[in-house]
């Protein structure tokens, strides 16, 4: 089974944080509701910091030769692109029509951090920095009072 999408875990949490909300008057709604959070939280920041690869210079045309046979992600990977893959930009490389600045939303600096959302027609979205990301030894606990 395919590891779900930070689109998929979105969805999921929001189909939760509906229920909850929509019953506001039921007793302990409230802090369910912040539990919630702080837990989409922790996984947001896990699911980021789980860096599959970094990529050096990503100086492929476009996303599809990124993810070609002989495309720096396949290389990097020693095999196909798969949904969920996440990676890290080592550098300020992007593909050369920008593929990566467009789904991050400004330039590509070292560090970013990328996941593959799509590979029929390839698709990335934008994590966040690699910086932001390292919660080395923390728990769920740790982020639910």
């Amino acid at each position: 089974m395919a590891r779900p999408t930070m689109a998929d875990l979105n969805t999921a949490v929001n189909n939760v944080f509906a229920a909850i909300d929509a019953d506001q008057r039921e007793l302990g709604a409230r802090r369910a509701s912040a539990a919630l959070a702080d837990v989409w939280t922790f996984l947001e920041r896990q699911y980021k910091a789980d860096v599959d690869f970094v990529v050096t210079d990503a100086t492929d045309a476009t996303l599809a030769a990124f993810f070609a046979a002989s495309g720096e992600l396949y290389v990097a990977l020693d095999r196909a692109p798969q949904v969920g893959d996440v990676f890290q930009v080592g550098g300020t490389g992007d593909t050369t029509d920008n593929a990566l600045a467009t789904a991050k939303g400004s330039a590509v600096a070292d560090g970013d951090v990328f996941e593959v959302t799509n590979t029929g027609t390839p698709a990335v979205a934008y994590l966040g920095a690699a910086g932001d990301l390292d919660f080395t030894g923390e728990e769920v606990a740790d982020f639910i009072w």
